[in-house]
């Protein structure tokens, strides 16, 4: 972490802001190739208890998302990323639409990343209950327990003595 007022270092990857806020450089942006580009590289994303802004690619572009507007954030375990390198993704549900930012580790550390865990569900709350699947829909939920009572098995012990 940095003071504010300190110029950041080169290859500095976060800087934490006093609101409690941070930002992580050099995050790759995976898309739906029908919508937009396939991968959008070189944003920022900066965090704080409102929500998170993209910032770029291009200079001055950037989108705010408030956190009331994400119904899911979660932060995958770690995978290849967009440069060949290993990434942790952040997989981000909005309004609707699902998009998924790639932390590369070269430039965001296992550190930032479980920041960016503990305050999203800080910020954004626990996920909330799964939505039901549809009806003959595959779920990877599994069932209820059956409760021990409802069992037709005998109790567990050797087998009864016939006595003649």
């Amino acid at each position: 972490m940095t003071d504010p007022g300190e110029p950041q270092e080169p290859g500095s990857t976060r800087r934490e802001e006093p609101t409690g806020g941070f930002q992580l450089d050099g995050v790759s942006l995976v898309g739906d190739p029908s919508v937009a580009p396939e991968v959008v590289e070189g944003l920022t994303l900066l965090f704080d208890a409102t929500g998170f802004v993209i910032v770029g690619p291009e200079p001055g572009a950037s989108r705010r998302v408030a956190w009331s507007a994400v119904t899911v954030a979660v932060v995958g375990l770690v995978v290849a990323g967009t440069d060949g390198g290993m990434a942790t993704p952040l997989d981000v549900t909005a309004s609707g639409r699902t998009v998924r930012f790639m932390l590369p580790a070269r430039r965001v550390s296992q550190a930032e990343v479980s920041l960016l865990e503990r305050r999203i569900l800080e910020w954004k709350g626990p996920p909330g209950p799964e939505p039901e699947p549809e009806a003959g829909a595959y779920s990877a939920r599994p069932g209820p327990w059956p409760s021990p009572g409802g069992w037709p098995q005998s109790a567990v012990g050797p087998p009864p003595v016939r006595v003649a």
